[in-house]
C-alpha cells in the first residue's frame, strides 16, 4: 500500500490495509515490521476519518491531497498521545499492540532498533512532556480528545501548503468552532482566571508540541531517504514527508 500514491489512495484506486480494530495495548516492542503495519493502519483509519468530514468532501481534488498530506501525521500523533495517556504506560503506543519506550535507558534489554530510536526517541520525549502528561493533569476524556483532534486537524501547521481560498476559509471557520467548543468544555467548571489562563496555555503548548514533533519526524524521514533506507524510499512515504 505504501508504494502507491496519495492520489491513488484518496481515489481508492489501490489496495488498502484492512480496517482491523486498533489495539492500544503494549504487548510488543516497536520494530520495523510492526511499525510499518501500524503506520499503514493509521493511514487508512485517517482516510476513513477524513472522508466523514463534510469540509473535506467538498474540497477540490488538489486541496484534498494537500490537506491530507499536511494533517495526517499530527492527527496520528495526537491519537497516539491520548491512548498512551489512557493506558498510563511508560511508552508511546502505536495502535497495533506495539510500544516505543519513554526515555530509553541502558538497562533496557529489549530496545527498539537504532533506526526507530533515531525516529522516535525525541518525538516520544516531546509528546510525553507536552501532551501526554498535560492530558493526565487535565483529566482528558474522549470528548476532550475528539475536540483537540479536531483543533489539530484544522490547524495550518508549521509547513506551508497550498489550497484554494474557499477551502482555506472553510478550514478557518471549522477551526474556530472546534477550538471554542474545546475551551467551553474544558473551562466549564473553572472560575479562577489564573487557572483558566494556565489551562489555555497548556492547550496551546499541546498543539504546538504536536506540530514540532511532526516537523521533527518529517526531517528525520528526509535524512533516512537521503541515506537510502528502504522504508523511506516508498512512494507514499516520499510524498508525505520528503516532498512536503
Amino acid at each position: 500500500m505504501l508504494s502507491c500514491s496519495i492520489s491513488e489512495l484518496l481515489g481508492k484506486r489501490t489496495a488498502q490495509c484492512p480496517r482491523f480494530k486498533r489495539c492500544w495495548k503494549a504487548y510488543e516492542m516497536l520494530n520495523s515490521d510492526n511499525f510499518v503495519r501500524s503506520w499503514a493502519r493509521s493511514l487508512v483509519h485517517f482516510l476513513d476519518f477524513a472522508t466523514r468530514i463534510p469540509c473535506f468532501n467538498k474540497m477540490a481534488a488538489n486541496d484534498k491531497r494537500s490537506w491530507f498530506i499536511n494533517r495526517f501525521v499530527p492527527c496520528t500523533l495526537v491519537s497516539m498521545a491520548f491512548h498512551s495517556s489512557v493506558e498510563r504506560r511508560d511508552g508511546l503506543l502505536f495502535g497495533c499492540s506495539n510500544v516505543f519506550p519513554y526515555r530509553l535507558h541502558e538497562e533496557i534489554d529489549n530496545k527498539p532498533e537504532d533506526l526507530l530510536c533515531k525516529l522516535f526517541n525525541t518525538i516520544s520525549e516531546q509528546l510525553f512532556s507536552f501532551v501526554v502528561h498535560p492530558m493526565l493533569n487535565l483529566n482528558f476524556s474522549e470528548h476532550h480528545f475528539a475536540l483537540l483532534k479536531a483543533c489539530v486537524l484544522y490547524s495550518p501547521g508549521l509547513h506551508f501548503f497550498h489550497i484554494g481560498d474557499e477551502s482555506r476559509d472553510a478550514i478557518i471557520a471549522e477551526s474556530n468552532i472546534h477550538r471554542n467548543a474545546l475551551m467551553k468544555l474544558i473551562l466549564n467548571d473553572i472560575t479562577s482566571f489564573d487557572e483558566k489562563a494556565d489551562i489555555l496555555f497548556q492547550i496551546n503548548d499541546m498543539c504546538s508540541a504536536i506540530e514540532r514533533a511532526t516537523r521533527h519526524f518529517d526531517n528525520e524521514i528526509k535524512c533516512l531517504h537521503l541515506m537510502g533506507v528502504p522504508i523511506a524510499q516508498k512512494r507514499m512515504i516520499i510524498e508525505f514527508h520528503v516532498r512536503k
